[in-house]
């Protein structure tokens, strides 16, 4: 072996020469054939030149980019010695074309563009690159080809070359999202739609849907279709075996996404996106196939028809609850249908329910009855006054269009819409010289529409809130309207905050004694223990005729303990402050072992009337805090470990 490897080396410099001419020789036609390949890429007939280009050729002739040279976005294939071609020289190629075209190939010639304006897109949809090139979306490093995929598949003009096939973007909006949702927001794409849409009839105006905080997916249930998954199988396309890394999200996307812009669509599902499917809340669309009777019915329960007043759908409405979840088969026995209707607010809401329609129905018919003899009497002055009356006609016109509205759609379909419309015709009626008519409480506020629901004798009950008993009635007769501590857009809730109770309470103005409100607090200084009868003395600075206000402070800006501390110090000397603290902690620690002793004596076999008056006297003090009285406190404290210690001896 050792004398061929000899023999071949000196035959190489003995002929030297002539392999050193052939060489130059050899090197010098690759050299002028990559010249001739450079310049003969830049043209496409070269690339159609191999069967399976074709399509893509055809896609680049229809699309924006066709009079760019292929080899200006695809550089690499203009070597004749590159890899692509080597592999189709040895017969290694595959046709499942794929190239990678980075950013910087693109921005080449679209650098010089603005690339910060926002372009409409699709309908009407303002896109910003920026926005989606510059900042990290979901977690990924998108890219120009992320969106700009290359081929979006069709026949004759329908397919292009680097074209946005749309369902790419569905796939970063919408997979993962709720049904009927966007992972980023539907506004952000669409902002508030603007136009007046028609559907099923109907006439809706987004916009006043949004301001009240309806969602989108209320009416727009079904927004798209497919999964945008990625199947297992569609890897190995690709790959030979990977499955073990498909669950590791975040690499995968590293790989494909970032290292070599891959496009989504090549992975992941198809997704659409569009009005695929929309709410029913009306239930059957009987006009189908029979004569409209219901439109005004239907249009109150939207929210929808009446004049003057934004629209207001009814929070049944909302809730998706159809015509016939309430209300029996058109053609069927009234009393039954009645029964259905009452026996269906009780299945849902509870007992009492069924009663709260026949209210609804009462109540609006007085309102409209009230609001119809204004209306009257405001049309008959208007005609009376001659030209001076013309400027209230349209006024009129609008309130006479709500009270024949009303009375057809049957306000108790959606008793707020119908009371915001009475209060506008009233307003109306009441703006003509000469009408008197009373201004009935209901229509007097914005949340008088309450007091259709929630009558005078419900709210008269006494409630607890902030520890305090409460009386809704004494509140409503000093003219407190129901929006000053309740949310009218959220039903039920309750939004005042303390601070706005005792800016009312604790002004100057406010004539009522403290223990309208702490009746617990004054009656233990005073030397009771409220609602158990026991007694004792006074506490040293009531019986002093120290008030409430002396240790007080109504118009603090500081928390309640700071502020008491400030008054012992001014009445007493330093050394005070600290004294209260202490008072404090030993009534906290008093309240703590009192709740302990109770609870064994409950577990135990203590006598009943004996555990029901310590408690009593628990709950006494645990409302009264005892620092009012401690020497009070103390023994009412004493009194309770005296009731419970037969118990608690046997529980040993």
């Amino acid at each position: 072996m050792n004398h061929l490897f000899l023999a071949i080396w000196e035959g190489i410099i003995e002929h030297r020469r002539a392999l050193l001419k052939l060489a130059a020789w050899a090197v010098g036609l690759v050299l002028l054939l990559q010249v001739a390949f450079y310049f003969a890429s830049s043209s496409p007939v070269l690339c159609q030149s191999c069967h399976i280009m074709k399509p893509f050729v055809d896609m680049w002739r229809n699309s924006s980019h066709k009079n760019v040279a292929c080899v200006s976005c695809h550089s690499e294939y203009r070597f004749l010695l590159s890899q692509t071609y080597l592999k189709y020289a040895l017969g290694f190629y595959t046709t499942q074309l794929r190239a990678e075209v980075p950013d910087e190939r693109c921005l080449k010639c679209h650098e010089r563009q603005n690339l910060d304006t926002d372009k409409v897109f699709l309908k009407e949809i303002h896109f910003s690159h920026q926005g989606h090139m510059g900042e990290m979306r979901l977690g990924k490093r998108l890219h120009c080809t992320s969106c700009h995929s290359g081929l979006v598949m069709g026949e004759g003009k329908d397919a292009t070359h680097v074209g946005v096939d749309e369902a790419v973007c569905f796939t970063c909006h919408f997979k993962g999202a709720e049904q009927g949702q966007a992972v980023t927001g539907c506004l952000v794409c669409h902002g508030p739609p603007k136009v007046v849409v028609t559907h099923q009839g109907f006439e809706f105006d987004h916009g006043t849907y949004l301001q009240r905080g309806v969602r989108c997916a209320t009416c727009h249930t079904e927004v798209t279709r497919g999964d945008a998954n990625v199947p297992p199988e569609r890897c190995s396309a690709c790959h030979i075996s990977r499955a073990e890394s498909l669950k590791d999200s975040e690499r995968i996307h590293e790989i494909h996404l970032k290292d070599h812009a891959i496009d989504c669509k090549r992975c992941h599902n198809r997704m659409e996106h569009g009005k695929f499917s929309m709410a029913t809340a009306l239930g059957e669309r009987c006009e189908n196939c029979h004569k409209p009777e219901h439109t005004a019915q239907e249009q109150m329960y939207i929210g929808i028809g009446g004049r003057g007043v934004p629209d207001m759908p009814s929070t049944m409405f909302l809730a998706r609850v159809a015509c016939d979840s309430c209300h029996a088969e058109p053609g069927s026995d009234p009393k039954a249908g009645a029964e259905k209707l009452r026996t269906s607010c009780v299945h849902c809401h509870g007992r009492g329910y069924d009663r709260m329609v026949d209210d609804w129905i009462r109540e609006l018919g007085q309102l409209r009855g009230l609001v119809e003899q204004a209306v009257a009497q405001a049309e008959a002055r208007a005609r009376a006054l001659g030209a001076r009356g013309k400027r209230w006609l349209s006024g009129l016109e609008a309130a006479r269009h709500n009270l024949q509205f009303i009375a057809a759609g049957r306000g108790e379909h959606n008793v707020r819409y119908a009371v915001e419309l009475l209060r506008f015709s009233l307003e109306q009626a009441r703006q003509v010289p000469g009408v008197e008519v009373p201004t009935p409480v209901t229509l007097a506020t914005a949340s008088g529409y309450c007091r259709v629901c929630h009558s005078v004798a419900h709210l008269s009950e006494p409630l607890s809130f902030g520890g305090l008993t409460y009386d809704h009635t004494r509140h409503l007769s000093a003219g407190i309207a129901c929006e000053t501590c309740h949310s009218v857009e959220e039903h039920g809730k309750t939004t005042i905050q303390a601070a706005q109770c005792m800016a009312c309470h604790h002004s100057p103005a406010q004539s009522q004694p403290c223990g309208r409100c702490h009746e617990a607090q004054q009656r233990l200084a005073a030397g009771e223990l409220i609602g158990t009868g026991f007694r004792g003395a006074p506490d040293p600075m009531a019986a002093a005729g120290v008030e409430c206000t002396g240790c007080h402070d109504l118009n603090r800006r500081e928390p309640l303990v700071t502020s008491v501390q400030k008054a012992c110090v001014a009445c007493h000397e330093s050394g005070y402050d600290q004294m209260l603290v202490e008072w404090i902690n030993e009534d906290q620690a008093r309240l703590q072992e009192l709740a302990v002793l109770l609870a064994r004596a409950k577990a135990g076999k203590a006598a009943a009337s004996e555990v029901a008056e310590a408690e009593l006297l628990y709950n006494g003090l645990l409302k009264a805090k005892g620092v009012h009285n401690m020497d009070l406190a103390s023994k009412a404290a004493a009194r309770a470990r005296s009731l419970l210690a037969p118990a608690l001896k046997g529980s040993h």
